[in-house]
This record gives structure tokens, C-alpha cells and sequence, in this order.
């Protein structure tokens, strides 16, 4: 009874670090589409100042 006991709350813990990590994994995946989001805008406002500068910019991201 004990190990049935032991394998079931092992399967538990298993669930919720299965959870923690596709929680992560999406936090991170979100950090990372906000910090493209705000370069790519960042680059944008550049190229519309300074376009020659923000061509150069645009090859970066094209390699």
C-alpha cells in the first residue's frame, strides 16, 4: 500500500514540474516575441529617421 502510495504522489510531482515547465516555456517564449516586437519597432522608428542606418539594421536581421 505504502509504495502504490509513493508512485502516486511521485506521478503528482511529476504533473505539476510537467506544468512548471510549459508554464515557463510560454513565459519565456512571450518575453522573447516582446523583445522581438519591441526591436522590430525600434528598428522601424530608426529606419523611418535615419533610413540608410536603418537599412543596415534590416541586413542584420536578414542574415
Amino acid at each position: 500500500v505504502i509504495l502504490r502510495f509513493r508512485t502516486k504522489t511521485n506521478k503528482l510531482k511529476l504533473k505539476q514540474v510537467e506544468m512548471i515547465f510549459q508554464w515557463l516555456k510560454t513565459v519565456i517564449i512571450a518575453m522573447g516575441l516582446a523583445a522581438l516586437f519591441l526591436t522590430i519597432n525600434e528598428i522601424i522608428d530608426l529606419t523611418i529617421e535615419n533610413p540608410v542606418q536603418g537599412f543596415n539594421h534590416w541586413k542584420i536581421f536578414s542574415l
